[in-house]
């Protein structure tokens, strides 16, 4: 039978490997070396050889960006209105409805049910708003009173709203 030879056999530990810590120097060079690599790239990734699709879905996001702020800005104008046979405004606390009186129409004449998300008012047995409110009211500070407008005597009634707006938050109508 042929002989096989064995290979030496080598005595490995780990004692033989120095694991010293190494000195604050190289740490600190190491470190500053990362660093000088890392801010190369970054700024280097903000220079013009962005990807052409990383450039598209920027334009699209400032574009979206840019409708929605134009949208809010055309909003904030809106402090009231005319709607069917009244009119509205509104500060950033309350709304203020007139509506128009008919000849001969007194207070005993009117109703006006307020409840925090609807409104009615009817006049002369004639129902002359009514719907759900563009957001929630305080009914404990409602008020009406029957005042002359420029000449015409209207139901002017005072809505306090439930959470104050400011500009684009401003009630968009009065009825939804």
């Amino acid at each position: 039978m042929p002989s096989r030879r064995r290979a030496p056999q080598t005595a490995m530990s780990f004692a033989s490997f120095d694991l010293t810590p190494p000195s604050p120097a190289v740490i600190l060079a190491v470190t500053l070396g990362l660093w000088t690599l890392t801010s190369y790239f970054v700024l280097r990734g903000s220079g013009d050889d962005e990807p052409a699709m990383a450039k598209d879905e920027r334009n699209k996001s400032s574009e979206y960006f840019s409708a929605i702020l134009k949208d809010n800005l055309d909003n904030m104008g809106t402090r009231g209105g005319t709607e069917r046979d009244f009119t509205w405004s509104q500060t950033d606390n309350e709304i203020v409805v007139c509506v128009p009186m008919p000849a001969g129409a007194r207070g005993h004449d009117c109703v006006v049910k307020v409840l925090e998300d609807k409104l009615t008012i009817t006049i002369k047995s004639t129902v002359v708003v009514q719907g759900k409110l563009f957001r929630r009211v305080k009914t404990d500070d409602t008020d009406w009173s029957i005042e002359d407008v420029n000449g015409e005597r209207v139901l002017k009634l005072t809505l306090e709203k439930l959470t104050p707006t400011k500009g684009s938050l401003h009630w968009k109508a009065l009825l939804s």
